[in-house]
């Protein structure tokens, strides 16, 4: 049973959030009525707790509260829970690259309505509709009435947020072994507390369909190219437009070239288990999505079986994965801003993550690729999106290690009139090696920008020329990039140049580009 203490102070927070709320209401005035429902649950339940308390001190229902405890205890549990993550998201007004008050508040706003929708499957005010119902039915049982007819179905909705909140879903760890992490060369920490993947779904060989036209297939084959225009620069601060501009983006967005290039295929040792989507069933999700985000790109897995699509939002960019997956004859789907996921690497696969409350990582999606190249696509698409979101700027990329991979040298160039770190990295399980360059600072730091695959072009001798001390020229080079702001750097003869701070990064690369062979 939750303490008298514990109910007074969760009133008291209600009504906190409640006069907070009220300070939305001009900067947002287009959802000032849905703020001003916000409020009013907030003060009712404010006064439920009150109730709640009394009902809980007076002797002649004892008996009555204890037959209710658990139910008392899941409420006043999810509702601390809940106003926990509404301050959270509050301290967004803190920050300083909004360009007005009213810009912030717009923002905060839109992450919170994000994050509920997101967790729970409805808005904030219907979450506390239901915690305010919930609760006038407790106090009604605990004082010897009977309940509202809606008593179960707020029940059922009040103890299923909890169970999200808690991340309390059952799991197995037989099917899915987390292997130990391997020693860095720089950073490397594998993160804390995966929590696995439950039994593997039936075989997607027993649902196959047809890849959709609008699909980019299994094959390695390209699309045309879309044009990309210019942008700011990828290391300044960004800043986030008070206006929706509604405006298509699929046709100048860089995702498209990264997944319209060819690339070269290199097959793994060992591979992983099946794809898998592991999240909870959002039946409207697409639908809800279609309202604001354009979809970008859709990327099958298993012969369709399971697909994953990339939105985003035009005027601040913010992403979000959408997971589709045929099951049983059923299909289900699920989506999370990509801010709040993690990448863990296992063999040929990726798993997308999402973290507890206890700081752990549970499995939402297991994704296996047929090519080392593809999957580093998707890793490196994967960390650009979540360093380009404005609405909810991530302080620094916790997954920017792809396990699995050496790191066999680092510099720094000046590409494109920045500092970047360049990284030559061989695979483990492959064998493929690859170039990467990173922001090397400002907000995105660490963020791929580029990254390109060395392939049997490095035994020519006319592939690696060194014109100057702090200049390499690589012929052929394929680039891939995620920014629609960088210009490559190209020598006089269109050859793909990099510029080293140092003169020994010269040195250096050129002996490392042979570890192909």
């Amino acid at each position: 049973m939750a303490s008298v203490a514990s109910l007074t102070a969760s009133s008291e927070t209600a009504q906190d959030i409640a006069a907070a709320f009220m300070k939305f209401q001009d900067p947002v005035f287009e959802q000032a009525t849905e703020i001003t429902a916000l409020i009013s649950e907030l003060f009712a339940i404010s006064s439920a707790l009150l109730e709640l308390k009394t009902a809980n001190n007076d002797p002649s229902h004892y008996r009555r509260r204890g037959r209710i405890e658990s139910e008392q205890y899941t409420a006043v549990l999810s509702l601390e829970h809940t106003f926990k993550d509404v301050q959270r998201l509050f301290g967004g007004l803190a920050r300083q690259f909004y360009n007005s008050a009213r810009e912030a508040y717009q923002a905060v706003w839109q992450n919170i309505q994000d994050h509920f929708l997101d967790e729970g499957g409805f808005p904030l005010v219907r979450r506390f509709e239901y915690y305010r119902m919930f609760l006038v039915d407790i106090i009604a049982i605990i004082e010897g009435y009977s309940a509202s007819g809606g008593y179960r179905d707020n029940k059922y909705h009040v103890e299923k947020i909890l169970r999200i909140q808690e991340a309390g879903l059952p799991v197995d760890f037989s099917n899915m072994a987390i292997g130990t992490p391997r020693q860095p060369s720089w950073e490397r920490m594998r993160p804390y507390g995966l929590v696995p993947v439950p039994n593997r779904p039936p075989s997607p060989r027993d649902f196959r369909r047809p890849p959709s036209p609008l699909t980019i297939g299994n094959e390695d084959h390209g699309l045309p190219p879309a044009p990309v225009p210019p942008a700011s620069p990828t290391t300044t601060t960004a800043t986030t437009s008070s206006q929706s501009s509604h405006r298509p983006i699929s046709n100048r967005h860089w995702i498209v070239n990264v997944f319209g290039q060819g690339r070269p295929t290199t097959v793994f040792q060992s591979t992983g288990f099946e794809s898998s989507c592991q999240g909870e069933d959002m039946p409207h999700a697409s639908s809800r999505l279609s309202a604001d985000y354009e979809n970008l790109l859709e990327l099958p897995f298993e012969d369709g079986f399971l697909k994953i699509r990339f939105y985003v939002r035009s005027h601040d960019r913010r992403a979000r994965l959408l997971c589709r997956m045929d099951r049983g004859g059923q299909r289900i789907q699920s989506s999370h801003p990509i801010t709040q996921l993690r990448i863990v690497r296992e063999l040929s696969c990726i798993q997308i993550c999402r973290e507890d409350r206890r700081g752990r990582l549970v499995l939402w999606t297991n994704l296996r690729f047929p090519s080392y190249e593809r999957l580093v696509l998707f890793y490196c698409t994967f960390l650009a999106l979540k360093s380009q979101d404005e609405a909810n700027p991530i302080r620094e990329l916790q997954d920017h290690i792809l396990y699995d991979e050496r790191e066999v040298f680092s510099a720094i160039i000046i590409d494109d009139t920045f500092q970047h770190a360049l990284r030559i990295f061989k695979d483990i399980n492959s064998g493929g090696v690859r170039l990467q360059a990173s922001a090397l600072s400002g907000p995105m730091k660490k963020a791929p920008i580029w990254t390109a695959f060395i392939t049997h072009q490095i035994f020519s001798s006319r592939w690696n020329q060194v014109p100057e001390p702090r200049k390499v020229h690589l012929a052929d080079l394929t680039r891939y990039v995620f920014t629609g702001s960088y210009i490559p750097q190209l020598g006089p003869h269109g050859e793909h140049e990099l510029c080293f701070l140092k003169a020994k990064g010269q040195q250096v690369v050129h002996k490392h580009t042979r570890l192909r062979s």
